[in-house]
């Protein structure tokens, strides 16, 4: 990932690599900051920032108009290191945050499809109220042992029982009479809000939430 570094320091850092490159050494008289914007293309004060840096490490010293002369290599072999550290732990961050913005986006995007999902399912079951759910009765429900008739399942609940699952056997279309034995499984039909009544309908006593 590219990093935005300011003009005056690529330019300062250039020289630096230079004078570590041997083109330069110390001192050596480098261009006058006009001579020296002409050569990157860049304003004379961009020029001047860039030598001002350079100065401010004691990698050149600034001889009014007649340029710079070069003062220590060790300096600027120094600048490159600090330069390169700071470009580097520059990408990292812009590469973290690049990430987790993508991440966020990601995030949000799946957040939509399970909005747009749960959307759906709601409201295919409003319109197939014939898709039955299931629950399996719970150990202590008040419920076990008692018939359909007896407790006004549908009464209570909204929902009607279409069949009861109990020791491997299924009955289907259990009457009134037909009983709720501990442990199983009650397949019935209703809107889509009966369900949590269902469920507190059957819980053992003092579990309803």
């Amino acid at each position: 990932m590219s990093v935005t570094v300011p003009r005056y320091q690529e330019i300062a850092a250039d020289i630096a690599e230079k004078l570590v490159g041997g083109q330069y050494a110390p001192g050596d008289r480098i261009h006058a900051r006009s001579t020296l914007a002409s050569a990157y293309g860049v304003s004379p004060e961009t020029a001047r920032r860039a030598l001002a840096v350079l100065a401010d490490l004691g990698v050149l010293e600034v001889s009014g108009g007649s340029g710079a002369v070069i003062l220590s290599l060790d300096r600027a072999v120094e600048f490159l290191r600090h330069f390169r550290h700071s470009t580097s732990v520059a990408a990292l961050k812009q590469s973290l945050l690049a990430g987790l913005e993508r991440q966020q986006q990601d995030l949000a995007a799946l957040a939509a499809q399970i909005a747009r999902l749960a959307d759906k399912a709601e409201r295919y079951k409003e319109e197939n109220p014939f898709v039955p759910f299931s629950i399996q009765v719970p150990e202590g429900s008040p419920l076990s042992g008692r018939t359909l008739g007896e407790v006004n399942f549908w009464h209570h609940t909204g929902a009607t029982v279409v069949a009861i699952r109990s020791g491997g056997d299924t009955l289907l279309s259990p009457g009134p009479y037909a009983g709720i034995p501990a442990g199983a499984t009650l397949y019935y039909i209703g809107p889509f809000d009966c369900v949590e009544r269902v469920r507190s309908f059957l819980a053992p006593a003092g579990k309803c939430e």
